[in-house]
């Protein structure tokens, strides 16, 4: 009886460290849409202090997971669009939900 509480223990030990890991990262996700409100698939989400980032899929959606907490900016760029950048900042668990709107990008010829 002594060994099975002392295995369960010790695994109960291992996994503290897996389990505060996961609650001390951010999560980001949200939409990318254009000035209509169309969804902008394929647009390149990245935070540029880490080599974080996704591509929204078909309906404009990412999600980027197992962000480290503290601040970044966000860029996110579209072809034909202007790159968008803003400052954003995240805590220890936090899930933070943002839509953004890229303007399309005026063609000079």
């Amino acid at each position: 009886m002594k060994k099975i509480i002392g295995i369960i223990f010790s695994i109960y030990l291992l996994l503290i460290p897996i389990l505060s890991f996961a609650q001390s990262q951010a999560t980001l996700r949200g939409t990318i849409l254009d000035t209509n409100e169309e969804p902008l698939a394929g647009a390149n989400v990245l935070l540029m202090e880490s080599s974080q980032g996704a591509a929204s899929d078909a309906d404009g959606r990412f999600e980027i997971d197992n962000i480290e907490p503290g601040s970044y900016t966000l860029r996110i760029t579209f072809v034909g669009y202007q790159t968008l950048e803003t400052d954003i900042s995240f805590e220890s668990g936090e899930v933070v939900d943002k839509n953004f709107t890229l303007q399309p990008r005026s063609v000079v010829g």
